[in-house]
């Protein structure tokens, strides 16, 4: 199995421009953008109080947008003619809880703009406090101009804090040149069964994406990661299988990416990796099942969080209770700063 430039077209994505706040501030943002057909917009924030933060576009705080969202795998919760979009959720103060957000939007000019987020919040302080998640989809019903700038907006009775920042990338599948602005850092393919894919060594970059496909796996067994080889009691995770109930897991000594089978599992994250924060990752697997289309596969959605100072500089996937993954299995790494 090879991947695609990074998947999603991930690899042609450039930078279109950031804002980093160096002072308290109810909005960042990022203006002057060049009108690209598909963008990705990051937000790493950190909160001054209670924040929730959304999304408008071009200024525009007009009653033009409708949105729905999934908290901690809960009911839905919709929004009709509102003046904004959701994208990341309510956390309380920093450094107690800082957050991570990835939107990706449709920008056709003379379509209404449409967007898919995921975003983390930490939950507290250390592994015994799990993660906090929400999934939103949303639209801007303007169908004449292209988005060329965005804005983060908060709506609760803090801030966001200095350090929090925008960024918002984009691509056109018709330029011909120009550098992504995602950097391969590692690209590692068995050759033979293993217990381990190593990323080995990477460079200490802000953000993070991976993608890893393990091969079925030598008996019923789990995909799990670890980061820079840390194999003590610093992860916790909250997620949902097939749609079922919302679990948790805090104090663990490794993120479970899979159920435990033979199978072939696929599954992809994108991790904001700042030195002095717990570190935040956004993930979604799936696991094949029982080979045919007689059986569906099983997905898992999940949030993620390691414990420590140290930036990440190595992504292992393990394979637990001592079995392998087979040649052919593949693990990605790309980061940007």
């Amino acid at each position: 199995m090879k991947f695609a430039s990074g998947g999603a077209g991930l690899g042609l994505y450039q930078e279109l421009g950031r804002t980093t706040l160096s002072s308290t501030s109810d909005s960042i943002d990022v203006t002057g953008l060049d009108a690209k057909p598909y963008l990705m917009i990051l937000a790493s924030v950190l909160p001054s109080g209670n924040i929730d933060g959304y999304l408008r576009f071009n200024s525009d705080s007009g009653t033009n947008y409708a949105s729905r969202r999934q908290d901690n795998g809960g009911s839905d919760d919709t929004a009709t003619s509102d003046n904004e979009i959701f994208f990341v959720r309510g956390v309380n103060a920093y450094p107690t809880d800082i957050e991570f957000g990835v939107c990706t939007a449709v920008n056709p000019a003379s379509e209404e703009k449409l967007t898919i987020s995921h975003s983390v919040a930490d939950g507290g302080s250390g592994a015994s406090a799990f993660p906090d998640r929400m999934e939103a989809i949303g639209k801007w019903d303007n169908d004449s101009d292209s988005i060329t700038s965005v804005s983060l907006i908060n709506n609760s009775s803090g801030s966001f804090a200095s350090g929090s920042q925008l960024v918002v990338l984009g691509y056109d599948p018709d330029d011909s040149s120009g550098d992504s602005i995602w950097e391969e850092l590692a690209s590692v393919e068995l050759t033979s069964s293993s217990s381990t894919i190593s990323s080995g060594t990477i460079s200490a970059k802000k953000y993070l994406y991976f993608e890893c496909y393990v091969e079925g796996k030598s008996a019923s067994s789990s995909a799990t990661i670890q980061l820079n080889n840390d194999t003590a009691s610093n992860y916790a995770r909250r997620f949902v299988v097939d749609g079922g109930t919302e679990r948790t897991e805090t104090g663990g000594s490794a993120i479970t990416m899979n159920t435990a089978d033979a199978n072939p599992t696929y599954f992809y994250g994108y991790m904001i990796n700042t030195s002095s924060e717990d570190k935040l990752m956004i993930v979604n697997a799936e696991n094949q099942n029982s080979a045919g289309a007689g059986t569906a596969p099983s997905r898992c959605e999940a949030v993620n969080k390691w414990v420590d100072s140290a930036q990440v500089t190595e992504i292992d996937v393990n394979i637990s209770s001592g079995h392998t993954a087979g040649s052919g299995s593949i693990l990605k790494v790309w980061g940007f700063d």
